[in-house]
């Protein structure tokens, strides 16, 4: 019996939280924005997962699309770099990106070495994206608890 009132107190503070949450337009937009950093690393992922495996079949492609794939990593660091908090992931980030940009020219010839190392680059690059992803997110979401937290004006005891 005090199991069952207990829990039944328990999931009514999860659904008063919930609901004061919901109530606040501060959490709402944070929330909104982490959905779209979410989607905005899912994307970036699945691009990167595509860039390198042109880049191994680089042999097979043409200059044009190579050309594209240069603009692309181009807008990709861009992105990264507007995400990066210090000076040293922007240099790890630029200099990652220009070697990038390098195997995508022709001068380097592709064989199994280099494979397994774009295939190590690219699981690298997949976890430093992850990272400044996760690391905004973590970021917005203390800023949301933190505005959850907050009474509205006007709502305290008389």
């Amino acid at each position: 019996m005090i199991r069952r009132t207990a829990l039944g107190v328990a999931a009514l503070l999860v659904v008063a939280a919930g609901l004061r949450a919901a109530e606040n337009p501060q959490v709402a937009a944070i929330h909104k924005e982490i959905q779209v950093l979410k989607a905005q690393e899912k994307a970036a992922i699945h691009a990167i997962h595509v860039q390198y495996d042109t880049m191994i079949k680089r042999d097979k492609v043409a200059e044009h699309v190579l050309a594209k794939e240069r603009e692309a990593l181009t807008i990709q660091e861009r992105e990264l770099l507007a995400h990066a908090a210090t000076e040293s992931e922007r240099v790890a980030i630029a200099a990652h990106y220009n070697e990038l940009r390098a195997m995508l020219t022709g001068e380097i010839h592709v064989d199994a070495a280099l494979i397994a190392r774009l295939r190590k680059m690219e699981a690298a690059h997949v976890h430093q994206v992850e990272a400044i992803y996760h690391q905004k997110i973590k970021q917005l979401e203390a800023a949301a608890h933190a505005a959850a937290s907050v009474k509205p004006a006007g709502k305290g005891k008389k």
